[in-house]
Formats: structure tokens, C-alpha cells, sequence
């Protein structure tokens, strides 16, 4: 695992990221910025954090190209899928006014996770408030 800002708070957020992982028995989460650069996240051996996160800003910036672009409105979640069926879930938030993006990779087609996640992210906001 790993964070930035001060101790307490990354170990918070390191917290909330591994009981999502768990709870959710997902192989990683990560916690971006707006840009990509993780802040926290939690994972199994031999997963990237980096590779995550860069992937999950990518897809903010094409949300953010198709609600310019084609008028939708604000991206609530942005799912990959892989032909093995496992799959990258984005899901942008803001915290404080800050653009942020909470990404899990679910290792199963048919595995649920919105439950485990949207949990997650009220723990994240209320850390925050």
C-alpha cells in the first residue's frame, strides 16, 4: 500500500481501500487524482497501482470528451471490459472540490461490487467532511 499526505490520513485511506478489496474480494483499488497520480491504494502481489490509476485517468478524460462532445451529462461510472471478462470500474467523485477517481478491478464476470464500492466511497467522503 501506499499514499501520500500525512501518516494518519494515509493510513485511513489505505483502510478504507483494503476493506473494499476485501469485502468486495476485488485484486486492487486505487484512489487517484483528477491526473492519474495515485494518492492511496491497496493490492494484491504483482498488481501496478501505476498502471491502474494511469488507465482510470484516461478514461475521466474520454467521459469528460463525451459529455463536451455529445452533451451527456456527468460520467457516474466508466466499466472495461476484457474477453476474460474481468473488468476496470472508474467511478469519478469529488470530494471537497477536488476531481478524484476510485478504480477496482473485479476479477469475475459475473462478481457484483456496487454494493462494496458505494460503501467505499461514502467512507471516503465522510473522512473528508
Amino acid at each position: 500500500m501506499s499514499g501520500s499526505g500525512n501518516t494518519a490520513g494515509t493510513t485511513k485511506l489505505s483502510q478504507i481501500l483494503e476493506e473494499l478489496n476485501a469485502s468486495g474480494q476485488f485484486a486492487m483499488s486505487v484512489l487517484a487524482d483528477s491526473d492519474g497520480l495515485p494518492i492511496a491504494y491497496a493490492a494484491a502481489p504483482g498488481q501496478s497501482a501505476d498502471k491502474e490509476s494511469a488507465v482510470a485517468a484516461l478514461m475521466q478524460r474520454v467521459s469528460s470528451q463525451a459529455r463536451e462532445q455529445l452533451g451527456m451529462a456527468e460520467t457516474n461510472e466508466i466499466v472495461v471490459y476484457d474477453a476474460a471478462g474481468r473488468r476496470l470500474i472508474c467511478r469519478p467523485l469529488t470530494i471537497n472540490g477536488n476531481g478524484m477517481i476510485l478504480a477496482i478491478i473485479v476479477p469475475q464476470r459475473d462478481q457484483s461490487y456496487r454494493r462494496a464500492l458505494k460503501r467505499a466511497v461514502e467512507q471516503l467522503k465522510q473522512m473528508w467532511q
